[in-house]
């Protein structure tokens, strides 16, 4: 009788010990309460994955994100707007609605023009209408784009490049996330609803902070900073897979712009957006029509700041929860089989 009770406190220690080391190492998240909830919607276990951590991230600058899971792509995809944002998967062929398409140009219309078969961002030419042009300047420059000849004449990169690093800057329809690094022709993107049935990211109206804006781009903006892009490679997909800044394939590889515009990770940056989206976040005023960055003129600075970021997750320390949890069960399991093997004996 006293072995058994000297067993069991043996094992009641183990588990103390699993578990308070478990809650010590638990990574804490700094968040605050949300200004508004957004809706994602995901299709697969991996980006369930990838969006879950992009919920804790976008946490910390008061956003709040309700995912939610359908087995497979289907026609809300391009058509029904229910949702905020999403992830798109795609290779230099790709299937949409239970069809094969084959991207074969660099300026990627069935993508991001507002009659693509595959508008996925629901861009239309309202949303950036230029009186000079009489459209809208993303669609100019790639109904451009299309017409131009010969294809690979530098003048056609050139406009390419031009293309990519102002939709990226004043449409921002995606974040582009990850690529295979053994595979140049697959791509992963981030994708935001532009629609405007969506309230928030959909928003169109000047923003309260600086007019050159729009609320739903800066929003956008905030997002795209928010998240820690490296931090989800190393947590979910791990290091055959590379980070990705591009809104096209890498398998273009002339027409990638090699200035292209980098939403690098920082929190201070993001939280200045929500100022200029005018819900006053760092305090400053709405109205306030100057330069909102006067330190970071463009995302070379914004990417070139040394400061240190601390990460949602530790990965040394999740990886001990784990383990530590593991400890704990493994315990459990060895305790309750002697525990019925004795009362076999008996």
């Amino acid at each position: 009788m006293l072995n058994r009770n000297k067993k069991t406190i043996v094992f009641a220690l183990i588990l103390l010990i699993s578990f308070s080391s478990a809650s010590y190492f638990i990574p804490k998240t700094e968040s605050i309460d949300p200004f508004f909830t957004l809706v994602a919607k995901c299709f697969t276990p991996t980006q369930m994955d990838i969006m879950f951590l992009i919920k804790q991230q976008i946490a910390r600058v008061g956003i709040n994100l309700d995912i939610l899971f359908t087995m497979m792509p289907d026609e809300d995809t391009t058509n029904i707007r229910d949702y905020d944002l999403t992830i798109m998967e795609f290779n230099n062929h790709t299937w949409v609605n239970f069809q094969y398409y084959k991207i074969a140009d660099p300026f990627f219309a069935d993508f991001y023009s507002e009659n693509g078969s595959i508008n996925v961002s629901g861009y239309d030419t309202e949303f950036d209408w230029d009186e000079e042009l009489g459209t809208g300047k993303n669609e100019w420059y790639i109904q451009t784009g299309l017409q131009l000849t010969p294809n690979d004449s530098q003048e056609r990169i050139n406009l390419c490049w031009e293309w990519q690093h102002y939709m990226m800057d004043k449409v921002l329809p995606c974040l582009p996330l990850f690529i295979h690094k053994d595979d140049n022709s697959s791509l992963q993107l981030l994708v935001f609803n532009l629609r405007e049935v969506r309230p928030i990211l959909g928003n169109r109206d000047p923003a309260p902070g600086n007019i050159n804006y729009k609320i739903g781009l800066a929003i956008r903006k905030i997002i795209a900073y928010a998240i820690n892009r490296e931090e989800i490679r190393r947590v979910v997909l791990g290091d055959e897979y590379r980070i990705l800044d591009h809104p096209i394939s890498p398998i273009f590889s002339d027409w990638l712009n090699p200035n292209i515009i980098r939403y690098c990770h920082d929190l201070y940056v993001a939280r200045r957006y929500f100022d200029i989206a005018g819900y006053g976040l760092c305090g400053f005023y709405p109205g306030n029509y100057e330069d909102p960055f006067p330190n970071f003129t463009d995302w070379e600075a914004v990417c070139s700041r040394n400061e240190p970021i601390e990460p949602t997750i530790d990965v040394t320390g999740y990886t001990l929860v784990v383990s530590c949890l593991a400890v704990g069960l493994v315990t459990t399991a060895f305790a309750i089989y002697h525990i019925k093997k004795r009362k076999l004996l008996r």
